[in-house]
């Protein structure tokens, strides 16, 4: 996980991806963490992973990577397999919906979301958002998230983006 995690950090860089995480961040404790996380592997070997925790009932994503040297189309399958195994945890356990926060900077995955289904959480939804995960943050008209002190090197504005299950 940190390989892969230090590799996805370097390629991107902290405006798109933020600072590495490290053991600490990695094993901070959040309410069912593990439970809604999943990684994928081929040939024993980790290609990717979703690190996720739940709040009331939705889930937030926190961290997704895959490895930096496979092409497009197998890291997009990777991302994809990840999501559907944690709908198919979500819908067991009847959550409402998931959440991501992705750095403005990062256009490539904000379009990958949109093209999956994803939605745009505006201003009002966004300090819904902020106040149910007591962030120290504040919205930006139309749909940003603007981090009050964020870590060196993590990108401070976002779009905050929902995904919901379908029942």
């Amino acid at each position: 996980f940190i390989l892969i995690e230090n590799e996805t950090s370097e390629l991107l860089g902290p405006k798109k991806y933020g600072q590495s995480w490290s053991k600490k961040e990695f094993f901070y404790d959040l309410k069912n963490k593990w439970k809604y996380s999943f990684y994928c592997c081929r040939d024993s070997k980790v290609n990717g992973f979703l690190i996720t925790s739940n709040y009331n009932n939705k889930i937030h994503a926190h961290r997704l990577a895959t490895k930096t040297n496979l092409k497009t189309r197998e890291k997009l399958k990777i991302i994809r397999l990840l999501y559907k195994n944690l709908e198919v945890e979500a819908k067991k356990n009847n959550i409402e919906s998931m959440s991501a926060i992705i750095p403005i900077a990062n256009k490539s995955i904000f379009k990958f979301y949109k093209q999956e289904g994803w939605i745009d959480l505006n201003q009002e939804e966004i300090d819904e958002f902020i106040t149910e995960r007591n962030m120290e943050a504040y919205s930006k008209h139309p749909n940003l998230l603007i981090d009050k002190y964020p870590t060196h090197n993590d990108p401070s504005v976002s779009f905050v983006l929902r995904y919901y299950y379908n029942y």
